[in-house]
């Protein structure tokens, strides 16, 4: 009997959860339901709270800033009543992180910022200005990235994601997806200091820097940055004092 009633309890939070799934389906597009809700999956529903779990903590976020209303809409819909959600992450084994959250428990640590008259930046933020998250073609090899991007970039240093790396093989967009980062920060603040280099550019910069004696400007220069968007770092994986 005991395994009987257990059987029918999952089958109904599973009904009930994708019957909430179903009502979220009908007002998003196809493929932000396929991003953001097909890999969320419900754990426990209480009379206050509806427990479930997600791939990372950037869903939590994510789904948080953007989908709050439809969700609870949603919910109230198919159960009656609002509930609140709490948020599960679970680990690269597949295992359910214990400690529930939501979006509103995270604090961001935050380093005393550098006064801008410290240093004079010496040249440009190279970043080339036609390189926007509007002329990016998005995909399904690609939509977390993008998302995960254009977070960044509305919200500088107050995301999870920070850093944030983006991978991937040659030809896919990388480039174009960080110099956009930069672009779309300095839409919603131009006093924003944003500097895009290659790990080539990089290195080079260090090394002048040991053989005129300036590591202490060049490290002021590269923490005076907003934004610092570095561009192929697999090759920084052998220089030691360069990492």
């Amino acid at each position: 009997m005991a395994d009987s009633a257990s059987l029918q309890l999952t089958h109904s939070l599973e009904d009930t959860w994708q019957n909430i799934l179903d009502v979220i389906k009908e007002n998003i597009n196809k493929r932000s339901f396929s991003t953001w809700f097909a890999p969320v999956k419900a754990l426990s529903i209480s009379p206050e709270t509806i427990e479930v779990s997600v791939p990372n903590r950037f869903f939590c976020e994510w789904i948080d800033n953007h989908y709050s209303s439809l969700v609870q809409n949603a919910i109230t819909q198919v159960l009656g009543d609002s509930k609140k959600i709490k948020y599960i992450v679970k680990d690269e084994n597949n295992k359910i992180n214990k400690s529930p959250y939501s979006a509103a428990d995270w604090q961001h640590e935050t380093e005393k910022p550098v006064e801008r008259n410290e240093i004079e930046i010496p040249f440009s933020t190279r970043i080339n200005e036609r390189y926007h998250f509007e002329n990016f073609i998005v995909g399904d090899n690609n939509n977390f990235a993008t998302a995960a991007a254009k977070a960044v970039g509305e919200a500088p240093g107050k995301t999870n994601y920070n850093p944030l790396i983006i991978y991937g093989h040659t030809g896919l967009g990388k480039t174009h997806l960080i110099q956009a980062i930069g672009n779309r920060s300095r839409i919603k603040d131009p006093s924003i200091k944003v500097f895009y280099a290659s790990s080539e550019t990089f290195t080079s910069h260090f090394i002048n820097s040991i053989q005129r004696n300036k590591v202490s400007e060049f490290s002021a220069f590269y923490r005076s940055c907003d934004i610092l968007l570095l561009d192929d770092i697999q090759f920084f994986s052998k220089k030691g004092k360069t990492q």
